[in-house]
This record gives C-alpha cells, structure tokens and sequence, in this order.
C-alpha cells in the first residue's frame, strides 16, 4: 500500500476524538474566548510534545508489537475501540452535545496542551496505547516507516487543523461545538470508524479462530 495512503487514515483518527467535547476542546474554548485565536495552535503545541512520548513508546516497543500474538491482540483491541469509537461519534452527531467544566483554565496555553494530554484527560494516553498504537502498526505493515510518517502528519494536521478553527472562531464569540458543521464532521468521522474499525476485526478475528482451531 502507498505510503500516502495513511494520511488520511491518521487524518480521519485523530480528528474523531478531536471532536468529542472534552477537556481539552472546552478549554480552547474558554481561554480563546480571553486571549484570542492564537491560543489553539499553542495549545496543540504542547499536546504534540506529549505525545511524541507515546511515539517513542512505540517504536522502543515496535519488536514486541510485530510478534504475531501481540500484533493480533492489538489489532483487535484497536478495530473494537474504533467501532465503539465510531459509534459514540455518531450517537452525538445525532443528540446533545454537553458542555461541562473546564479545569485550570488559567493555565498558560503551551502547558496547558500538556496537562490536557495527561494528567487532566486520562482518556489521551489510553487512546494511545489502544487505538493510537494498534493504527500506527497497522500503517507500519502495510507501508513501514514512510506509512508511520505519513499517518503522524495526518494526525498532526487534524489537531492543528481543529484545535486553530475552534480557537479563531471562540475569539470572534461564535460558536462550533453543536453546530450542524460540527454534527456533520463528527458523523463522517464516526463511519469511517466504523468502517476502519470493522475491516481491523475482519483481518486479526479469523487469526484468533484459526489459532482455536488448531
């Protein structure tokens, strides 16, 4: 498969959980709204720091992923959770979108991305090591390194891409979250998911069978 191919899977994956309201989203808001549209990409700044940790995890992991065992474990684990994934994205698409709290919002933007890709949202690094580790093998079978470079930059522009849209927007005093623009995105995120997920299930679930099996 074409390298290039992955930039838009990661493109896709990272902006699903981009578009799920939460802490880190409703603190862009908030502080955009005071200290104007040049908050989002500071904030993703800070958030792409963190996350880099998590790429080299994974490639210090990367041998013990490749064992059939664990790379089969990780694609089914992984093609569940962007199922379930797709699914949260498509209920909310179609219901109520809440708001929530947003803590320490007095935070500085730079760290502020760091503490919402950690300690304040959990969610981040469990992401990583289940639906962000099990894309990334997946792009590394399929077009090695170049598959993991492409799919990293997908990732990256759709936070940047987000993250800048809802703080240049938060400034003016208008709003996106629960918009119809919003329920849109987060319905097309949420089938390919699906999509992306099921074919994940499709490829590592006869593996597990015929292991049974014999």
């Amino acid at each position: 498969m074409h390298p290039l191919l992955q930039l838009p899977v990661g493109f896709f994956v990272g902006l699903s959980g981009s578009l799920l309201p939460g802490p880190m989203l409703l603190y862009v808001v908030a502080k955009s709204s005071v200290e104007g549209r040049g908050v989002g990409p500071r904030v993703v700044a800070g958030h792409l720091l963190t996350e880099a940790l998590f790429l080299l995890l994974f490639l210090a992991c990367l041998e013990l992923f490749l064992r059939p065992s664990v790379h089969t474990f990780l694609g089914l684990v992984g093609g569940s959770l962007l199922v379930a994934l797709g699914g949260v994205s498509a209920r909310r698409a179609a219901g109520r979108l809440g708001a929530g709290s947003v803590p320490l919002v007095s935070l500085p933007p730079l760290p502020g991305g760091v503490m919402f890709s950690s300690l304040l949202n959990p969610s981040v690094p469990l992401w990583w090591v289940t639906v962000g580790f099990s894309t990334l093998l997946e792009a590394f079978s399929l077009s090695s390194y170049a598959g993991v470079a492409f799919w990293l930059v997908g990732h990256g522009l759709s936070d940047l891409t987000w993250f800048s849209l809802v703080s240049s927007l938060a400034s003016r005093g208008r709003r996106i979250v629960g918009t119809r623009a919003h329920r849109s995105l987060l319905a097309v995120c949420g089938l390919f998911l699906l999509l992306f997920g099921s074919l994940l299930l499709l490829k590592y679930l006869p593996r597990v069978l015929s292991w049974g099996s014999g």
